[in-house]
């Protein structure tokens, strides 16, 4: 099963079940269709949470439409699976079609603000690893820590400091003495 969705700054795909050549190939054609109206840089968002493993043609048609959404101006992508084989296999594939160094992985069995963290990368380009981490606690969720593993990635530690510069002149009055002073 696929399904195509316009949003305001691209397009959420949500790939789900087996999806075999022939539905590929429907996806496609519908893909055709859509990106044939689009007209400034767009981003992706593709949900494959409940895809299966894809057979060989399937994966070659796969390869075909990313590079389809490439030509046509896909300029980030995020992908989320929870599945580290289908996972493992769109890497793989978006490694062939060119987009790999625009598309980020996220895995929702680990992620709990894995929508948000899809919408950070595809809009604004913000590395889903960074964004989990310095994002605010949600609701009592578990979030991330430093140094934690999230997905395939390591979340990088981010210190966040309050600065204040203070200028005072000397006992004699000569030199400008300037000092910084920062706390977490």
């Amino acid at each position: 099963m696929f399904r195509i969705e316009a949003r305001p700054n691209g397009f959420v795909l949500t790939l789900a079940g087996a999806v075999g050549i022939a539905e590929m190939t429907l996806w496609y054609l519908h893909s055709v269709k859509r990106l044939a109206t689009v007209s400034e840089p767009f981003s992706l968002i593709v949900d494959a949470r409940k895809l299966n493993p894809l057979g060989g043609h399937a994966q070659l048609e796969l390869v075909e439409g990313q590079v389809l959404y490439r030509t046509r101006g896909l300029i980030r992508s995020a992908v989320i699976t929870t599945d580290e084989k289908v996972g493992r296999q769109l890497q793989r594939l978006a490694e062939q079609s060119g987009i790999a160094s625009r598309e980020r992985y996220i895995d929702a069995s680990t992620v709990p603000d894995w929508q948000l963290a899809a919408v950070a990368w595809a809009r604004h380009g913000i590395e889903p690893a960074v964004f989990l981490a310095v994002r605010p606690s949600t609701g009592g969720r578990r979030r991330a820590r430093a140094g934690s593993r999230i997905g395939h990635s390591r979340v990088p530690q981010v210190r966040v400091l309050a600065c204040s510069r203070t200028a005072s002149r000397g006992r004699r009055g000569s030199r400008l003495r300037k000092r910084e002073r920062c706390q977490e």
